[in-house]
């Protein structure tokens, strides 16, 4: 129940999740599109602000001179992920640790892991298959045990290109944002059919033969919604959220007791 009420402001963050239908495919899920945050945060008054975190591409090999680990808690963020939520920059700076690319930030536990006899803030990691060298510019607290997502690194967003993509059927990052203060989500929920018809309808009619209006005729259907951030853990109705919650737990626990097997 307490999941994520821990952020500031955290009764006015949302998550996107998109709702796609074609043809039998009818689904939810929490992953959208890169430039659906911009153009959340340019086009849509009531939204103050908005991020987006992107699990790694892969698998995300880390190497430091002759050791080499694979790592699963890595995602990509965008440059304004520590003041947007309020997980906790210990060392570095949260306006420009993951401002510049070839940066990433570290847990101290990662920084204890890779650099157990000195500071590990301005020492260099290789990350991925590609040999990549990131530096360290910043060093976190572990996110919280009610957090739906933790994460161990933590890469800039302008260090991968997937993530300036202008595509908007590209989909496979989490979008949040924070509602203004006094404004009303459901103004933000109108205006989803817009950006839908602005960004998403031209592509729509150039990768399938068809408008936005000719499809919704066929039964088909895109569009977005919102999900409270606190509701995330226990009430999501989206697939492919960042971690497994609350619903899925309790129903692999249940499976798993004797008078079920």
């Amino acid at each position: 129940m307490s999941y994520d009420g821990f952020h500031d402001h955290a009764d006015r963050i949302y998550q996107v999740g998109l709702h796609g239908k074609i043809g039998a495919q009818d689904i939810h899920t929490s992953n959208t599109c890169p430039p659906l945050a911009h153009a959340l945060a340019d086009e849509v008054p009531e939204v103050e602000s908005a991020t987006r975190i992107a699990q790694y591409f892969g698998q995300a090999v880390v190497k430091l001179d002759d050791q080499a680990f694979v790592e699963e808690k890595v995602f990509f963020a965008d440059s304004n992920f520590f003041s947007f939520f309020s997980f906790r920059l210990l060392e570095g700076d949260e306006k420009t640790a993951l401002a510049e690319p070839n940066s990433v930030v570290l847990t101290e536990k990662m920084a204890r892991k890779y650099f157990p006899s000195g500071p590990a803030l301005g020492r260099m990691l290789t990350i991925g298959n590609e040999n990549k060298a990131y530096k360290v510019t910043g060093i976190a607290q572990e996110a919280p045990s009610n957090s739906h997502v933790h994460y161990e690194f933590l890469i800039s967003a302008v260090s991968a290109d997937n993530l300036k993509s202008t595509v908007w059927l590209n989909n496979y990052l989490f979008t949040y944002f924070t509602l203004r203060e006094n404004a009303s989500v459901a103004d933000v929920e109108s205006k989803f059919s817009d950006l839908v018809a602005k960004f998403v309808g031209p592509e729509i009619e150039k990768f399938m033969g068809v408008t936005i209006k000719q499809m919704k005729e066929k039964g088909g259907a895109y569009g977005y919604y919102v999900t409270p951030l606190t509701a995330i853990h226990l009430h999501s109705t989206s697939l492919g959220d960042v971690e497994p919650g609350g619903i899925f737990c309790m129903y692999t626990v249940l499976a798993s007791l004797p008078f079920l097997s």
